[in-house]
């Protein structure tokens, strides 16, 4: 029985010090395959038209693999020089994801009920909330995209970010007041970005 004991204990032992020599192992390996990820990601969000389509995120990307590249340096650095190429890498594939979705071709206007103007629209892939103000039997003018989003607030947390199948109320009892307001804040609102919680 002692034996036995002996034994788990040096089994363990040897265990515990070969997990740690593993991940001190993998901790001062240089990240190449994150940072080529990365890279790749890059080209394929210029690729995409990100430069003009996602520009921050583009260049939150570029600035992230810039980073990890002189974190390469130093081998005190690797683990930050990982996460930031992983950082980048995701970076480029939210701005290839935006480029992709800026220049799909517009989806046709939702079909108008004849003689009623409607009361709700529901939300189909690629649609935007621009779009859908545009659409002539909703407002046919894509500044009043405010109108919907503050109708719809319990549904709408980042009026960049809707998605499909989402139903929402198209308010028509709207004052030339409230249309003006919605109209100024989406000219003023500045270049729309993921997140930015408006």
């Amino acid at each position: 029985m002692r034996i036995f004991k002996s034994s788990s204990l040096v089994t363990f032992l040897a265990l515990s010090v070969g997990i740690f020599l593993i991940a001190s192992g993998c901790a001062k390996k240089p990240p190449t395959q994150e940072i080529a990820d990365a890279e790749a990601a890059i080209a394929a969000a210029r690729d995409a038209g990100a430069e003009d389509y996602a520009p921050d995120e583009f260049r939150s990307a570029e600035e992230l693999l810039a980073q990890a590249r002189s974190e390469m340096d130093d081998e005190a650095t690797y683990r930050e020089a990982r996460t930031h190429a992983i950082q980048a890498k995701e970076k480029a594939d939210i701005a290839r994801e935006l480029a992709i979705s800026a220049r799909a071709p517009k989806p046709a206007a939702a079909e108008a009920r004849p003689g009623a103007l409607p009361t709700y629209h529901i939300v189909k892939k690629g649609e935007c909330l621009w779009w859908i103000s545009e659409y002539e039997e909703i407002y046919n003018d894509p500044f009043q995209w405010p109108l919907i989003y503050k109708a719809n607030r319990d549904q709408i947390k980042d009026p960049d970010l809707i998605r499909p199948e989402q139903n929402f109320d198209i308010p028509r009892d709207s004052s030339k007041s409230e249309i003006g307001d919605a109209i100024r804040e989406a000219k003023f609102r500045g270049p729309w970005s993921l997140w930015d919680g408006k």
